[in-house]
């Protein structure tokens, strides 16, 4: 995964980029190219192909993005008591989880996501895992992924510590010789935690959202409201700070699971299919992530080899 921490540069990376990014732990960030590979801060992006001669009904892909057939808490054995026999409304349920949101200092999530890429008679999966450790109080992240695809695995390491972006994998090292890399963000630090705290997106989800309660069910022993967020493609360019024109179809649930207590999110569950286009040719990204949190103590320090990382860029206006 690589994160360029600036604005402008999240909106000028292809749709597919953002797909990833929905399904990785540091939402909104760029992520892989859909083969595993990475894309560094400073690089171009397929968002940079022209896509004028595209005929989409030569394509046998759908051309409306679906997520009909995707069923949430599948894992889950406790059963949910229906919506209609609880005394509280999905709008208040939201509106407490939006309020303790704000309220975190810091927090841990672990989850795993899947990805799958279809375009020009190619189709690509990835499965990731990720644990991430987020202090907000601090304004520091560290975040532990591994990405597996076409029989191979790629470990990544993404780290915010004193206003500067570390990143580390094996595949900086044909580019840059090392496996670390860092770039300068302190002008633009509350803007990459906009994109990569992912109880934020959740928060920008239920602000543009269509939010329905569920129903309440029991997760590892605690009692929690079940809220259903879909996200349509002018909510998810709202969501994700992209310009409205960026997004040809989208489709998106999301699953939360509220503390009833707390009202803090405890899981989250999610399937999107993103219907746009890939290096000129019609495409399909879609994907299933779950995750859980837990709210404790967060201490993020910078790995002794990060002092190895080269400089790959500059600090920049967020625009």
């Amino acid at each position: 995964m690589v994160v360029s921490g600036l604005r402008d540069r999240i909106e000028r990376r292809h749709l597919v980029l953002v797909g990833l990014a929905v399904l990785v732990a540091l939402a909104g960030c760029a992520g892989g190219t859909g083969n595993g590979t990475e894309t560094p801060a400073n690089s171009t992006t397929p968002n940079e192909t022209p896509t004028d001669s595209i005929d989409e009904s030569e394509s046998d892909l759908p051309q409306n993005a679906s997520i009909d057939n995707y069923t949430a808490g599948e894992s889950l054995e406790s059963e949910l008591t229906p919506a209609e026999e609880l005394s509280v409304s999905g709008d208040q349920v939201a509106s407490d989880a939006r309020t303790a949101i704000e309220t975190v200092g810091a927090y841990r999530l672990t989850g795993n996501s899947t990805l799958r890429t279809q375009s020009n008679n190619v189709d690509q999966s990835q499965e990731i895992t990720r644990e991430t450790r987020v202090n907000l109080e601090q304004s520091r992240l560290a975040s532990n992924q591994t990405v597996s695809f076409s029989g191979q695995t790629i470990d990544q390491a993404t780290y915010i510590v004193d206003g500067t972006l570390y990143q580390r994998s094996e595949q900086f090292v044909r580019q840059y010789n090392s496996e670390w890399v860092k770039q300068d963000i302190s002008e633009n630090v509350s803007e990459v935690f906009r994109t990569s705290d992912r109880l934020a997106l959740y928060e920008r989800m239920l602000d543009n959202g269509s939010v329905s309660l569920e129903g309440a069910q029991q997760v590892d022993g605690a009692d929690t409201y079940r809220l259903q967020v879909r996200t349509d493609s002018t909510s998810f360019a709202d969501v994700f700070g992209l310009p409205s024109d960026s997004v040809s179809d989208v489709a998106m649930v999301t699953t939360l699971w509220v503390d009833t207590e707390s009202s803090t999110v405890v899981r989250a569950e999610g399937a999107l299919e993103i219907v746009t286009t890939l290096q000129g040719q019609p495409a399909v990204v879609s994907g299933t992530f779950t995750e859980q949190f837990e709210y404790t103590t967060i201490d993020v320090s910078l790995p002794e080899e990060a002092g190895t990382a080269v400089e790959i860029g500059t600090n920049e206006s967020a625009g």
